[in-house]
């Protein structure tokens, strides 16, 4: 959500970002459970926000993302 001018802009979440995290890992080498620890959250958590059950990722979670692993948040955004 961006504001400008008094208007809010809202974003919507593009589920190719997603496949391309899924990927992003693999290639990174890393485990669902090591990122999961890093975000504070379960590894059963992680793996419905990644394959997008129940919940979506927390803002605070995309920056982790960013900061700890080089994921550009773009990804989860049209």
């Amino acid at each position: 959500m961006e504001q400008k001018g008094g208007a809010v802009k809202m974003y919507k979440t593009n589920p190719l970002g997603y496949t391309k995290l899924k990927s992003y890992f693999i290639e990174k080498g890393l485990r669902q459970k090591e990122v999961a620890k890093e975000l504070g959250i379960g590894r059963a958590t992680l793996n419905c926000k990644i394959n997008r059950k129940k919940a979506d990722f927390t803002l605070n979670e995309v920056r982790k993302l960013r900061d700890t692993f080089g994921v550009d948040p773009s990804i989860f955004f049209n």
